[in-house]
């Protein structure tokens, strides 16, 4: 199979493939062939049609069509097998001559970058022993019969335990804060779930009640740019309710699960709360590892990479924003903000981000790390039963070839963090 490769920069090559008769006709008899096997004759059972009959009863319009997907698929495998490629993206398909003599194409093929990785035995991470301290499982406990509490609506001023739900308007220097606008946010007053001294400003206010107050965010609060400055607020106070929490006995246990008692429901928040941290302690020290791995590695990035990964980050900022009702550009007008300004914002968590994935991609590809497919079989076939058992899809929905190429993708990060955890985590 003829073929020729030019590099047009660093990380971006073109393939150009040839194919002849003889080739062609080899991937239009596999199609022919393929193609009996389904259709069904009278006198012979499906699947053992003869193939000359077989093919008075083929469309060979479609014959065609999927003979040439089926030779553009195994000619560009051969291809970058053939040149040793570690393709991570191919696009721009050009297809220069298309007959039953001969297929001619030029494609695109977006490699991974080469870089060095360090010598990941040098690298040491230490595993931090975690432990469930008993105020925790009673704050879980507390958040369950929060979860089971009974609301009922109330004319008189909301007090500290009341349940309210509110709308609010935060800005910073005159300006929206991003995230700091709701409307009809459910909050319990007392329940310290938001900004401090945000629920304290709604003791004593009646429902329909507007206010404004500024507060000064804590140094150390979770939200970076806002940490330390004062924040303007507007709150409109839409209901009030006074909340009843059921009591914590034995039959509350019950009603919650299989459990015999309030010990056993105790024991059973202990062990979750364990897991949780596990995992918790388990991806800090993992990313430990990636972030040691790319400071120690000089990674050029592509910019076809790095859109890549914004655009995911993007969307995935949509996907949230829909699900709390919100649309990205109406989220971004209120912030006085463009999508290319989210673009700079988070460019360099991006390249972060991609060094990441290069640096694992890099590590399952120098070790060998493989997934076998029949892994890929079963994870797919499970994830598939689950996602048509819940009614999120139907078969004919789901597109198998992404559900496949997504496990795969999931099963070898998995076996390559679990590489990473036997070799470098203490």
């Amino acid at each position: 199979m003829p073929h020729a490769l030019k590099s047009l920069d660093s990380w971006t090559k073109e393939l150009s493939v040839e194919l002849g008769t003889e080739e062609l006709k080899t991937y239009i008899a596999q199609t022919e062939q393929d193609f009996a096997g389904q259709i069904t004759v009278d006198g012979f059972r499906k699947g053992k049609v003869p193939l000359d009959t077989a093919k008075t009863r083929l469309d060979q319009k479609q014959v065609l069509e999927q003979a040439l997907s089926r030779a553009l698929e195994l000619s560009l495998s051969q291809a970058i097998t053939e040149q040793d490629l570690d393709v991570y993206k191919v696009t721009d398909l050009a297809i220069q001559k298309n007959t039953a003599e001969a297929l001619k194409y030029n494609i695109k093929l977006h490699v991974y970058p080469t870089f060095t990785l360090p010598d990941l035995k040098e690298i040491k991470v230490a595993h931090k022993d975690v432990v469930v301290e008993n105020k925790e499982v009673e704050e879980t406990l507390e958040t369950v019969r929060n979860s089971r509490a009974s609301f009922h609506d109330k004319d008189t001023i909301a007090a500290q335990g009341d349940r309210v739900e509110v709308d609010f308007d935060i800005t910073v220097d005159n300006k929206p804060l991003e995230g700091g606008q709701s409307k009809n946010h459910p909050l319990i007053i007392g329940g310290k779930s938001f900004i401090p001294g945000f629920e304290d400003q709604l003791v004593g206010m009646n429902k329909n009640e507007e206010k404004q107050f500024t507060l000064q965010a804590p140094n150390e609060y979770f939200h970076k740019d806002v940490a330390g400055k004062k924040l303007d607020i507007k709150v409109k106070l839409n209901k009030i309710q006074s909340v009843s929490l059921p009591t914590l006995d034995d039959d509350f246990a019950k009603s919650i699960g299989s459990f015999k008692d309030v010990a056993e429901l105790k024991n059973n928040i202990r062990d979750g709360l364990n897991q949780e941290k596990k995992s918790k302690e388990q991806q800090r020290a993992r990313l430990e590892v990636l972030d040691a791995v790319i400071k120690k590695t000089n990674i050029e990035i592509s910019p076809e990479l790095e859109k890549d990964q914004l655009n995911t980050m993007i969307a995935n900022f949509d996907t949230d924003l829909h699900r709390r009702g919100l649309e990205l550009n109406m989220y971004l007008a209120q912030l006085g903000k463009t999508e290319e300004d989210l673009r700079k914002e988070w460019k360099i968590e991006a390249q972060r981000q991609v060094k990441l994935i290069l640096a694992l991609h890099k590590i399952a590809r120098e070790h060998n790390i493989t997934v076998m497919p029949e892994e890929v079989d079963q994870a797919s076939g499970e994830l598939i039963q689950t996602l048509v058992g819940r009614g999120e899809a139907s078969l004919e929905q789901i597109d198998m070839n992404a559900v496949r190429r997504n496990v795969q993708d999931r099963l070898l990060n998995d076996k390559t963090l679990e590489f990473i955890e036997r070799t470098c985590i203490q």
